[in-house]
């Protein structure tokens, strides 16, 4: 299953991000299942996307509900000129696999 959820504008003075996954995972870090969600810009007028950031499951063992950052990334957000949208794969290899996605947010981080 995949789906987008768009970034509404905002303003921020902030330029330090992490992008934060709250999930849920029963096979843990094993391959065979796992939710990611991957931050994309794009500039307005263009049809060409640009990966900032992604976070996956997979990256830790938790079986239980676990929020996870990606690696911190900097950005200035500029809603004038780029759209932003983060896309949620939810992938398993079997129907036995639980996989729960329960939010993303891009974070601003202090330095």
């Amino acid at each position: 299953m995949v789906f987008n959820c768009q970034i509404d504008r905002f303003n921020s003075g902030t330029t330090t991000w992490n992008l934060r996954m709250t999930y849920r995972d029963t096979t843990g870090s094993a391959p065979a299942a796992y939710i990611r969600a991957r931050l994309y810009r794009m500039p307005i007028g263009t049809a060409t996307p640009s990966l900032i950031a992604q976070v996956n499951s997979n990256a830790s063992a938790s079986t239980a509900v676990n929020t996870i950052p990606s690696a911190q990334f900097n950005h200035t957000f500029d809603f004038e000129a780029n759209t932003y949208w983060v896309r949620v794969e939810l992938v398993r290899a079997a129907t036995n696999q639980g996989i729960f996605f329960y939010s993303v947010v891009v974070d601003g981080t202090s330095v």
